[in-house]
């Protein structure tokens, strides 16, 4: 073993080689962005539910007004521009109106009277509070 190397029988890489090490990380930085939601993701969406069932996923992205009418009241959402509110409705207490538009993943407007509930899905996540610290 005087003067030879230990791995000396190893071979020089192929072109083969470097195309298999080529895939490899192709597929590592498709998997990446992938799980982060920058490929095949539907980006944010509001969830409309009326009464316990889902009216559908809206994308925040176009800009459209949305009438909902259960339970003998009628509300008014807005989406676009990345975020979704509820213009106006026939409901006595009004909170869904004066509640701020929702963005983020997670938030949610709620209108009892009228059973509607609206969440964000796919959007980055709420900011920490002082009460989920």
């Amino acid at each position: 073993m005087r003067g030879r190397a230990a791995f000396s029988g190893l071979e020089r890489p192929t072109w083969a080689d470097y195309l298999l090490g080529l895939f490899f990380l192709l597929l590592a930085a498709f998997c990446l962005f992938w799980s982060a939601g920058r490929i095949g993701g539907q980006g944010v969406q509001a969830e409309i539910i009326s009464d316990g069932r889902s009216l559908g996923f809206f994308p925040l992205d176009v800009t459209e007004e949305i009438l909902v009418e259960q339970g003998g009241y009628s509300n008014t959402l807005c989406l676009g521009q990345g975020q979704v509110f509820v213009r106006s409705a026939d409901c006595p207490d009004q909170y869904c109106v004066r509640h701020a538009p929702i963005r983020r993943e997670g938030e949610s407007i709620v209108c009892l009277p009228a059973r509607l509930v609206i969440r964000i899905q796919g959007g980055e996540e709420a900011a920490w509070d002082a009460i989920s610290k």
